[in-house]
């Protein structure tokens, strides 16, 4: 009898497993379909659709304040002037994606929503353009990168998974600059409206455009023993001269501001240094040591708080970010990124 209660005890355990196991794969397969019907879709776009997606981003705030030097650089041409002469020389960058990559490209996408799931991340995506158009390209008029991203546009060079999660964070920043904003404090960095550049600077001419971060940014730093305000500048070290890419001469300055505030506007302008004894608006980042330290160690790509946290992003998903010297930082990030976001559009 005894025996007979046990064996009946396992069965009925072993039955009621079964079903939660059962139940929670369905539940799982609800939330996800219910999930993916109320966000985003992909579109790995033909090239006659990418086309016409580049003829549009003329309008775009990236092409129209790329520098001299961007549109040199990134066309490849000494003599480039005019924004239209980017559009057309990226454009002949576009490329048809395989049937083959297209389905790798959707395999991304599945995974990416998976993990959203089980990292409770689906509020993060509540503010998202409908559709995300997947463009294939060589990326010589972005000196060779791997990829970037322009309004709800992601441009690669290769198929990726960390990459398309890199970009895809990029995107949701763009659509969320509040969120993009907390995010940033976590480093202590602020975000600013508008920047204004020292008058006469040469560095306006040489400065190179990165299209994944919009932002403008600024934080506090110690120089002489004195708190100052700085913000990042990227920008070549030299006028361009045929160089195989703007990354071959690349530096990071920054530059000594002041806020203003206008019309509820951030307005950064530079600050005189003279009186603690520099002579220049501008300090090279290597000298500043509290600004790397800022943004962490869990990257080497420490120039904008925007492309660490793509990084550290790429970190969550494929379940690394322990194993970082900071997971301090991680960890606050996914924390805030699992809050759910009530307010109305961030963008």
């Amino acid at each position: 009898m005894f025996h007979l209660l046990l064996l009946l005890t396992i069965i009925l355990s072993c039955l009621i497993y079964l079903y939660y196991k059962t139940s929670l794969k369905k539940n799982r397969r609800t939330l996800i379909k219910e999930f993916k019907q109320n966000i985003f879709t992909i579109v790995p776009a033909k090239r006659k659709d990418a086309i016409l997606i580049f003829k549009n981003m003329l309008k775009t705030d990236y092409v129209k304040n790329l520098s001299k030097f961007d549109l040199m650089s990134k066309t490849q041409n000494k003599n480039a002037i005019l924004k239209i002469e980017y559009i057309q020389f990226a454009i002949r960058q576009i490329q048809e994606w395989t049937s083959e990559e297209t389905k790798i490209l959707y395999q991304y996408y599945h995974k990416f929503i998976n993990t959203i799931i089980d990292l409770n991340l689906q509020s993060m995506w509540k503010y998202m353009p409908s559709t995300i158009n997947i463009i294939k390209s060589t990326m010589k008029h972005e000196g060779n990168a791997s990829g970037y991203t322009i309004n709800n546009n992601i441009v690669l060079k290769h198929l990726d998974y960390d990459l398309f999660v890199h970009e895809m964070f990029h995107v949701f920043s763009r659509y969320n600059h509040r969120v993009a904003e907390n995010l940033y404090k976590i480093f202590k960095i602020w975000v600013a409206d508008k920047l204004v550049l020292p008058h006469h600077s040469k560095i306006k001419d040489l400065i190179i455009s990165n299209p994944d971060t919009p932002l403008i940014v600024f934080t506090e730093v110690e120089i002489k023993k004195q708190k100052v305000l700085v913000t990042p500048i990227l920008h070549s070290k030299k006028e361009f001269n045929n160089d195989t890419s703007f990354f071959d001469n690349m530096n990071v300055s920054l530059l000594f501001v002041e806020v203003r505030i206008y019309d509820g506007k951030v307005i950064l302008v530079p600050r005189d240094m003279k009186a603690f004894g520099i002579n220049s608006y501008f300090i090279d980042m290597k000298e500043v040591n509290e600004y790397i330290q800022k943004l962490g160690q869990n990257t080497d790509y420490n120039i904008h708080p925007e492309e660490v946290c793509a990084k550290q992003f790429e970190f969550i998903f494929n379940n690394t970010w322990k194993q970082k010297k900071q997971p301090e930082l991680i960890e606050k990030m996914l924390t805030l990124l699992q809050k759910t976001y009530s307010s109305s559009n961030d963008a």
